[in-house]
């Protein structure tokens, strides 16, 4: 079934590659069962995700999230975030001051 709904999302995946669908077909075709079965899966993951963003269908489509959480080890209180925030744009309100007037 995944092969199967694969061929319509793969005709846009060779669209953005530019590159003739036939071509990128017969390549899957040639690259052997496993091969075909991962890049099925690639191609119908695409089309999930573009209809979450893109579309904003979510109940059809795939949210990628959660991939950085690990990644996360700055915490700040709501008071710290504010006050960053607020000394940013003052120094980004002070550079652009300095170009105008320069």
């Amino acid at each position: 079934m995944q092969l199967l709904r694969a061929i319509p999302n793969s005709r846009f995946i060779a669209s953005q590659l530019k590159m003739p669908y036939l071509k990128l077909f017969f390549g899957v075709m040639l690259a052997g069962w496993q091969t075909q079965r991962q890049l099925a899966y690639m191609a119908n993951a695409f089309d999930a995700i573009g209809r979450a963003t893109q579309a904003g269908d979510i109940e059809k489509g795939w949210l990628t999230v959660g991939q950085v959480t690990g990644l996360i080890h700055d915490i700040p209180t709501v008071a710290e975030l504010m006050e960053r925030m607020i000394n940013q744009a003052a120094a980004v309100a002070g550079d652009l001051n300095v170009k105008l007037q320069g």
